[in-house]
């Protein structure tokens, strides 16, 4: 089984990243907006990943005024675009 920690060192809490980042909505929201469009507003975050399983994100819609609607990923202070189908790489990011 394969599990993740944010800590660096065992007992240490101190470099671990900010909750909000990970679990409030409208944090990872806001980490998608970075990535919006004149005009795009940020849809419900849902927990998805991009390509396989180990890229655990939240998936944010971008949604444009003319109604069109595009996925972007979020996972901690990063947001980015998906990658490209076959690519192996981990996708590129703002933050």
């Amino acid at each position: 089984m394969r599990y993740s920690s944010f800590q660096r060192r065992p007992g240490a809490l101190d470099t671990c990243p900010d909750a909000a980042a990970w679990l409030d909505p409208a944090t990872i929201r806001h980490s998608a907006l970075s990535l919006a469009g004149p005009g795009e507003t940020a849809g419900e975050p849902y927990l998805s990943f991009d390509t396989v399983p180990e890229r655990l994100a939240w998936a944010v819609p971008l949604v444009a005024p003319d109604g069109a609607s595009r996925i972007v990923y979020v996972a901690g202070d990063f947001a980015w675009e998906p990658s490209p189908p076959g690519d192996s790489s981990f996708g590129g990011g703002r933050g």
